[in-house]
């Protein structure tokens, strides 16, 4: 089975470097496995388009398998990720969450984990989650018009349940690496953001077929420097 490991990258600090470079190391140890690290030109463009790296990395993949990963987040152990999508495909999912528990790493070896998390509809829908290629496309891709942070992983997930009806997690462990917190989490697209979240909510069969018909993953730019989402929808 052949998986790309999209990772979105944007203003690498020496914290995420270091998660990263643990998760080439577990990359390294498993076969059919493709790290694809999408690092955002931020002299270009400097607003962070978490969607738009996906899809860009989704766009140049022929594997048959895409897991979404937090630069962040790692795995506990080597072979996870041929693991999690065997997993997956004997209960013919064609996605799922990498895991059910994310311990959030304190600040230094001796203190202890900040959070104990688990995934949440509309709160912690991140991580890692594995789609397969087929799937992707059938909901569209990432939405390019979330904007920073805060919406990218739960809009991915409320589409993927309503494409394929499931709503499935690995029974695993992950480490959030700790770093400090990034100015983003309050980003002024938020309303946007929630906005965007709850529209889909309500009218998922709508916005899967408008995000089918955008030419996502253009190196060139994201596709909501041209049009809000207000505007891709005839301004409903």
């Amino acid at each position: 089975m052949k998986i790309d490991v999209l990772v979105p990258v944007y203003k690498l600090d020496k914290y995420r470097q270091k998660s990263l470079d643990l998760l080439r190391k577990h990359v390294a140890q498993e076969e059919g496995i493709n790290l694809v690290v999408i690092e955002q030109n931020v002299a270009v463009w400097p607003e962070f388009n978490k969607g738009w790296l996906l899809n860009i990395g989704a766009r140049k993949s022929n594997a048959d398998w895409l897991a979404v990963v937090d630069v962040d987040v790692v795995p506990k152990y080597a072979g996870y990720f041929q693991e999690a999508v065997q997993w997956a495909t004997e209960r013919k999912l064609t996605w799922c969450f990498g895991w059910d528990r994310l311990i959030y790493e304190g600040k230094t070896l001796d203190k202890p984990a900040e959070r104990d998390d688990w995934p949440s509809p509309g709160i912690q829908e991140g991580g890692i989650v594995m789609f397969s290629a087929a799937l992707w496309n059938m909901m569209g891709g990432a939405n390019e018009h979330i904007r920073e942070l805060r919406g990218c992983d739960n809009d991915l997930a409320l589409r993927a349940i309503y494409v394929s009806k499931t709503r499935s997690c690995h029974n695993t462990t992950l480490c959030h690496r700790w770093h400090p917190k990034s100015p983003m989490k309050k980003t002024k697209w938020r309303k946007n953001n929630n906005g965007i979240l709850e529209y889909t909510l309500k009218h998922p069969a709508e916005v899967v077929q408008l995000l089918k018909k955008q030419p996502w993953g253009d190196p060139g730019g994201p596709y909501c420097r041209n049009q809000s989402f207000y505007e891709m929808r005839g301004g409903k």
